[in-house]
C-alpha cells in the first residue's frame, strides 16, 4: 500500500550563517555569494576571509544632490556581471565586478519608488509620480505609462445583462432594488506610505503593481506594460505584493478591525481566498515560511528577528542561484543572514521498538503524526501544542475503522519540555539543526554561537533525563567538537553507536557514542575512513543522509540534490529521488516513476565490491 505524503514534508535547516556587515539600505548577492552592500552615498563588498567591509566606490549623482536619497534597490546582473544600484533620488548606476568601476547609466527626475525584471532582459521603474517606465536592458526606455488610470484594462469582461441586478425579480424591495448602488471609495490606511510596489510572475509574462489614487488596487500588466486587469476594491490592503511562484494567485496583507491576514488574488483581479491570519507582535518580526496541501496552509519555519528601528524592517530576498536559500539583512544592524533547507520526511525508523510507521508533520505550534502502521488512510493526530499543558491520554486516543469493526490506538505520551543552556557562549536563535539520537538518552546536534568574536560552529550534545517531566526543565548543552565550516547533515546508525556528521564542504566525519563523555574535543570527532583507507569527501552535497549497515560494516548513504544516491563517494544509482532502509533490503524510487529494491545480502555487497551502479 502507498501514501502519498505531499502535506508530510517539512523544512529541514541545512545551514544558517550569521555576518555582522554595515548598517546599509539595501544588498545583493552574486554568483560566487559575494556581498555588495548599498547606502546612500558608498557601495560596499564583504571580503570573504577577513570578513572585512571594503568599499567599492562612492554613487555620486553627476546631476542633482539630495540629501535624502537612499538605495532604493539592487540586482546582480549574471550575464554582464554587473551589480544594478538604483536610488530613490532616481540615479541608475553599476558597479563593473571585473573591473571594480562604478558608473552612471541614467537618471529619472522624478525619482524612483521601486524597480524589478523578471529576466534582466527588460526593467520596470516605478516613479515619484505614480507612473511606470518599461526600459531594456541597456537602459533604453520603451514606453512609460500611468500607474493610477480609471481603465480597467484590455481583458475587460463582457457585460451580456444575464443574471445582472437590473433583470432580477427582487420581491417587496420593489424596483429601486435594481439599481446598482454606488459604493464609496476606500482610503488607504493611514500607516500607508503610499509608495507603489511591483512583482512579476516567474514567466515573465505579467507583472503587478500596488499604487495608491483615491484607494488601494492591484493592476496586472503584460510584459509590454499594456494595462490587463484591474483588481477588485478590497478595503484594509496593505503595502506588500507578491506573486506566487507557481505563477496562479497573487499574495498580499490585508489589516481588517479585527484581524490581520494574508488575501490571494487571482490574475483577472478579482479576490480568491484568505490563506491565513496573523497573530501581531508590535515587537517583533517574524520571517515566516508557509506551503499548502489539501486547501491548508502549514507554517513550516518561522524566524524571530528583533529589529531595533521599525522604520527600516528586514529585507528578505530568495537566492537566483541556489534554491532554497534565503538571504536577509537588517538594516538597522547591518547583520546579515543567510539560511539553506531542503525538504525531507520525517518518519520512525522501522527497527524501532515502536512499529506504528509513524510519520510527522509541522504545523505552526502543532505537532502532526500519521501511523501509517496502524491507519488505511492519512489521518493526523496532534500530539502536540505549544503553550498547552501536556496532552492527556483521551486528547489523543483515536479509533480506525478496520473490516467489520474498530481498532484502538495506543496514545502518545508526551515526555517532556526542556530549555535549552550552553556553556558560556551565546547561542544564535536559528542555529540549532540536524537533530539526532546518539544513544539511548544523548541528542547531538549541529549548533551556530555567537561568542563575542565571530561565529562559531560546533556539535552539541544534550543528556536527556531518564525520567519524564512536563515541567521546562533544563537542558545543558557540552560542545562536543568544534569545526571551521557549517554541518550540513548528521545521522546515526541502527543501534546509535555511529554518528555520520558531514560538513559545507563535503568532508564526512564519524562520532561514537563510546566517546561521547570525553573531555578533549579533538578526540571525538574522527574522519570517515574507506576501505581504500581514504577520508570519505563527497563529490556533491547530500541533505539526505543515512548510515547504512551490510554485514557489520558500516557505509556512508548520501541522496544529492542531483538525485545521485552515493554510498560512501561513488554512485550506486542515478536518477534516484528517496529512499528507505529497511532491515534487510533497500528501497528507492526513481524520476521514471519507478520503485526498486536492493537486497542487503546480494545486490548491494556486489555493487559495493565492484564500485559499479545497480542496474536492473
Amino acid at each position: 500500500m502507498f501514501f502519498t505524503l505531499v502535506n508530510m514534508k517539512n523544512l529541514k535547516l541545512l545551514k544558517a550563517q550569521q555576518e555582522s556587515a554595515i548598517a546599509a539600505d539595501n544588498f545583493c548577492i552574486d554568483i560566487d555569494k559575494n556581498v555588495y552592500i548599498g547606502s546612500s552615498k558608498t557601495l560596499y563588498t564583504i571580503e570573504k576571509s577577513s570578513k572585512e567591509v571594503i568599499p567599492c566606490g562612492e554613487l555620486v549623482s553627476e546631476v542633482v544632490e539630495n540629501s535624502n536619497s537612499y538605495v532604493i534597490g539592487m540586482e546582480f546582473l549574471f550575464e554582464s556581471m554587473n551589480v544594478f544600484v538604483a536610488t530613490s533620488a532616481g540615479d541608475l548606476y553599476l558597479y563593473n565586478v571585473d573591473e571594480q568601476m562604478i558608473s552612471s547609466v541614467g537618471f529619472v527626475e522624478t525619482g524612483i519608488e521601486g524597480f524589478g525584471s523578471p529576466d534582466q532582459e527588460f526593467l520596470v521603474l516605478l516613479t515619484g509620480e505614480n507612473t511606470l517606465i518599461l526600459m531594456t536592458k541597456e537602459f533604453d526606455a520603451i514606453t512609460e505609462k500611468n500607474l493610477c488610470t480609471d481603465e480597467f484594462g484590455e481583458s475587460k469582461p463582457i457585460n451580456v445583462g444575464w443574471g445582472s441586478k437590473t433583470t432580477q425579480f427582487h420581491g417587496s424591495e420593489g424596483k429601486e432594488a435594481a439599481h446598482v448602488k454606488q459604493k464609496e471609495p476606500h482610503q488607504a490606511l493611514s500607516y500607508d506610505d503610499r509608495k507603489p510596489r511591483i512583482s512579476w510572475r516567474k514567466d515573465g509574462e505579467y507583472f503587478v503593481t500596488s499604487s495608491v489614487d483615491q484607494q488601494k488596487l492591484l493592476r496586472i500588466w503584460s510584459q509590454e506594460a499594456i494595462l490587463q486587469y484591474t483588481s477588485e476594491v478590497v478595503e484594509g490592503l496593505e503595502e506588500p505584493v507578491c506573486w506566487r511562484p507557481l505563477g496562479n494567485l497573487i499574495a498580499c496583507s490585508q489589516q481588517c478591525p479585527n484581524k490581520h491576514q494574508i488575501i490571494f488574488f487571482e490574475k483577472n483581479g478579482l479576490r480568491h481566498v484568505v490563506a491565513e491570519e496573523l497573530c501581531d507582535n508590535p515587537i517583533d518580526f517574524h520571517v515566516m515560511l508557509w506551503t499548502s496541501s489539501n486547501y491548508h496552509w502549514y507554517l513550516k519555519q518561522k524566524l524571530l528577528l528583533s529589529i531595533s528601528t521599525p522604520y527600516k524592517p528586514l529585507i528578505a530576498k530568495w537566492s537566483s542561484f541556489h534554491p532554497n536559500e534565503l538571504q536577509c539583512y537588517n538594516q538597522s544592524t547591518g547583520d546579515l543572514y543567510s539560511f539553506k533547507w531542503t525538504w525531507c520526511i520525517l518518519r520512525a525508523s522501522v527497527n524501532d521498538i515502536c512499529d506504528d510507521g509513524i510519520v510527522a508533520s509541522i504545523d505552526n505550534d502543532k505537532l502532526l503524526v500519521s501511523p501509517f502502521g496502524k491507519l488505511y488512510r492519512d489521518t493526523k493526530l496532534l500530539i502536540f501544542k505549544k503553550d498547552s499543558s501536556a496532552l492527556s491520554s483521551e486528547d489523543c486516543k483515536i479509533v480506525s475503522l478496520h473490516g467489520n469493526g474498530f481498532k484502538g490506538i495506543k496514545p502518545y505520551v508526551l515526555y517532556g519540555i526542556y530549555n535549552i543552556q550552553y556553556e558560556n557562549d551565546c547561542p544564535s536563535l536559528f542555529g540549532l539543526s540536524h537533530w539526532t539520537w546518539a544513544a539511548k538518552n544523548i541528542l547531538c546536534v549541529g549548533s551556530l554561537i555567537r561568542n563575542n568574536e565571530d561565529p562559531m560552529y560546533c556539535i552539541l550534545s544534550f543528556d536527556i533525563p531518564s525520567e519524564s517531566s512536563e515541567l521546562n526543565s533544563q537542558l545543558q548543552g557540552r560542545i562536543l567538537a568544534k569545526v571551521d565550516i557549517s554541518v550540513i547533515g548528521m545521522c546515526s546508525n541502527e543501534d546509535g553507536k555511529l554518528i555520520a556528521v558531514q560538513l559545507e564542504d563535503g568532508k564526512v566525519f564519524q562520532i561514537h557514542s563510546d566517546l561521547l563523555n570525553l573531555k578533549e574535543e579533538s578526540s571525538v570527532l574522527k574522519p570517515w575512513v574507506m576501505d581504500n583507507d581514504k577520508n570519505l569527501v563527497l563529490p556533491q552535497t547530500c541533505p539526505t543522509m543515512s548510515v547504512l549497515t551490510i554485514s557489520g560494516k558500516d557505509y556512508f548513504l548520501g541522496l544529492s540534490e542531483k538525485y545521485n544516491l552515493f554510498c560512501n563517494d561513488y554512485i550506486i544509482l542515478s536518477g534516484c529521488t528517496s529512499y528507505f532502509i529497511e532491515k534487510d533490503f533497500l528501497l528507492a524510487t526513481t524520476a521514471s516513476n519507478v520503485i526498486k529494491c536492493f537486497s542487503k545480502k546480494f545486490d548491494l555487497p556486489d555493487a559495493i565490491a565492484k564500485k559499479r551502479s545497480i542496474i536492473y
